[in-house]
């Protein structure tokens, strides 16, 4: 049902444009399971049943957004996070069509052993980076807590999970499908600190495309 969900939103969108007309999609991430309705209905000829060539783009590592990319016409699709909305109040002509995941996938990652139970134990507590272009929720949870986020002490090496492990920073942002996952394998005990608890469920991995793609479709 996802997948069939998947190609009729895009076909909403797209089936007025010439026959077999490509379009690029740019993904949040690099390739892998996540994205995995996309690859299926490009396996399964499901674009090209109502005229898309369809290119999977994987994301720019230093700038996995793609924001700016739909705005500015170089890719027609992509997926983002609630930084969409953002984007779109701030000006950007950007259109959701899709949510894919019903809730944030990004919590706080601390260790079993960590004194850190509730957002309001953050105060002086070391964290890595918060993007915040998509995983705002973080910040906003622990600053509806109490919490000073401009006094955090922020890690800025290139390696989050290893200072993690290494205790040099008290809490880490995760992506919930992945890293407590390998955590786990790697029998480190941990527990996870997640926006829907304090009252934030918000959609992700939210296809989206620009305001003048929307135009055209419908004028062709």
């Amino acid at each position: 049902m996802l997948i069939k969900g998947l190609i009729i939103v895009l076909g909403l969108f797209c089936c007025q444009l010439q026959a077999q007309e490509p379009v690029t999609l740019q993904l949040k991430w690099t390739h892998q399971f996540q994205f995995a309705g996309y690859y299926m209905a490009k396996h399964k000829g499901f674009y090209k049943e109502v005229g898309l060539d369809v290119n999977i783009l994987p994301a720019k590592l230093s700038m996995p957004d793609s924001f700016d990319a739909v705005a500015q016409g170089e890719v027609q699709f992509g997926i983002g996070h609630s930084g969409v909305l953002q984007q779109r109040i701030a000006g950007k002509p950007l259109v959701a069509m899709a949510a894919i995941l019903q809730f944030s996938p990004y919590c706080w990652m601390v260790k079993d052993s960590s004194d850190i139970f509730h957002a309001r134990d953050f105060i002086t507590k070391r964290v890595t980076t918060s993007g915040k272009r998509e995983n705002t929720e973080l910040l906003i949870m622990l600053q509806r807590s109490g919490i000073n986020t401009d006094r955090l002490a922020h890690y800025e090496g290139d390696n989050p999970t290893r200072a993690w492990i290494d205790n040099k920073v008290d809490a880490m942002q995760v992506y919930v499908t992945d890293l407590p996952y390998y955590m786990a394998q790697q029998g480190i005990a941990h527990r996870l600190i997640c926006p829907q608890r304090y009252g934030m469920d918000l959609y992700a991995d939210i296809l989206f495309t620009s305001q003048s793609m929307l135009k055209t479709t419908r004028k062709q």
